[in-house]
């Protein structure tokens, strides 16, 4: 696996099986023992240190309290009364927001296993 990074900053721009051409000063380099379970949403997570090696980064209470609020934001919308959605899909979304509510409350620092996203139903 290849990971495209930022010279100065080291992060994480992009991974692939092979390198492909780009006009970004990033620069691809050889990532032999990245994860096999390894997901484009989590470059975040990773950095290529100025010790020429790939870390998992400590994710922050911060960065997870601002997650859970961004995706409170996102869904407001679902919890309005006249937008016609299905009881049983008022009550997952009323859930979900509810877990974000309680990561905004007591942020945890680390990796969180987010919840999906509940299917939209309309009546």
């Amino acid at each position: 696996m290849w990971a495209l990074v930022d010279p100065y900053d080291f992060k994480i721009y992009d991974v692939s099986p092979d390198p492909y051409s780009h006009t970004s000063g990033a620069k691809w380099i050889e990532w032999p023992d990245c994860p096999d379970n390894f997901n484009k949403n989590d470059m975040t997570k990773w950095r290529y240190s100025d010790k020429g090696i790939f870390v998992k980064t400590i994710i922050s209470k911060e960065f997870n309290k601002n997650i859970a609020k961004q995706i409170i934001a996102d869904t407001d919308w679902s919890v309005l009364e006249d937008i016609g959605l299905t009881d049983n899909c008022k009550a997952e979304y009323i859930s979900y927001r509810a877990y974000m509510r309680n990561i905004i409350k007591n942020p945890i620092e680390g990796d969180i296993n987010w919840p999906d996203k509940p299917v939209t139903e309309y009546k």
